[in-house]
């Protein structure tokens, strides 16, 4: 892949990372094909609002992966927008998952990974390609493990 730095108003960037994010209670949600999709869908809304490049994304039955660009963010900042904004509209769009599953709560689970991605990206993409759900952002389609 070849990386574009961006360009800032104070500064340039190019830092990818690699994060997951696990829900609470470590329900199997994301088996849900339209909790999934419409996860997925937040978060592509959420990058395309805050301009913030995802290189792929994939989700397990309780977690997700993405490899991403921080751009102008920093590690938490991006954490808390991710998490925040999905959260809140999952759920105000599957309240009986809430309900269900959340006992009322969030959905995100306080706990999470990221990893700074050095030159080579291969081992990570394959990593993340080989989650239950996998989407490559930039052909816009999903497959599933089976699918190799």
């Amino acid at each position: 892949m070849q990386r574009n730095i961006k360009k800032y108003p104070h500064g340039l960037s190019s830092i990818y990372v690699h994060m997951s994010f696990k829900v609470k209670y470590c329900h199997p949600v994301f088996d849900i094909k339209e909790f999934r999709e419409a996860c997925e869908e937040c978060f592509k809304g959420i990058a395309s609002d805050k301009n913030i490049h995802i290189e792929s994304l994939g989700f397990d039955n309780n977690h997700i992966h993405m490899i991403n660009d921080l751009g102008k963010y920093s590690e938490p900042e991006l954490r808390k927008i991710f998490k925040g904004i999905s959260g809140k509209k999952l759920f105000e769009q599957f309240p009986e998952i809430k309900q269900k599953y959340f006992y009322g709560s969030g959905l995100w689970g306080r706990q999470y990974y990221c990893y700074s991605i050095g030159s080579d990206m291969t081992v990570l993409r394959n990593y993340v390609k080989k989650q239950k759900f996998f989407t490559i952002m930039h052909d816009k389609q999903q497959t599933t493990l089976d699918s190799y």
